[in-house]
């Protein structure tokens, strides 16, 4: 999975912020500090360095044994362990990856408007609330209008080495119904 800084909609955010960062009428001169210091951290700063991070190797070994042992404190310290050893089984080595269920239904050779990939609609945010955020996401809603989705759905290519008839895989279903809670729980109760 990567980061919202591997999308167009990224560079479209931070074209928009560099842009009216000189206008008096966009932005205070305090916004225009905190927007300066929020784009230099995204570029190399502790946004970036963390992203890389995550990108990198694995920074959190033997997390089922620390989670074993990890006595949380409050219920809702206990609601996001339960959701950290759920996601578990959705994802590592061995189990499938979210972004190998692309599909695209309305496939085109030429369309008018190129659907949203998976890339742009999964990605790790810093922060679901700083201002290139939330103008990656009013610009996603807005093509949105004018294009579609793609969506992650269990697909099986048939092919003369086909050796088993198609069997259903609910992988996506359960990987987006665990996603949707994780993010609510980190978003509202943390």
């Amino acid at each position: 999975m990567g980061d919202l800084t591997d999308t167009y909609y990224y560079e479209m955010a931070e074209s928009y912020m560099e842009s009216y960062l000189d206008d008096p009428e966009e932005y205070t001169p305090a916004d225009r500090l905190r927007i300066t210091r929020l784009m230099a951290s995204y570029r190399k700063g502790n946004i970036s360095r963390l992203f890389k991070r995550m990108r990198g190797r694995a920074f959190c070994t033997g997390l089922e044994r620390k989670l074993e042992t990890c006595r949380p404190e409050s219920e809702s310290e206990r609601q996001l362990l339960e959701l950290v050893r759920e996601g578990m089984a959705l994802m590592g080595k061995g189990v499938p990856c979210i972004m190998d269920y692309q599909y695209d239904w309305l496939s085109e050779r030429e369309p008018d408007f190129m659907p949203a990939l998976l890339e742009s609609q999964i990605a790790l945010a810093y922060s679901t609330d700083d201002e290139i955020t939330r103008d990656m996401m009013g610009t996603f809603s807005t093509d949105m209008q004018e294009a579609y989705n793609l969506t992650p759905v269990s697909i099986m290519l048939l092919t003369p080495e086909t050796d088993h008839i198609f069997s259903m895989d609910d992988f996506p279903e359960r990987f987006a119904g665990w996603f949707n809670r994780f993010v609510f729980h980190a978003t509202n109760e943390i």
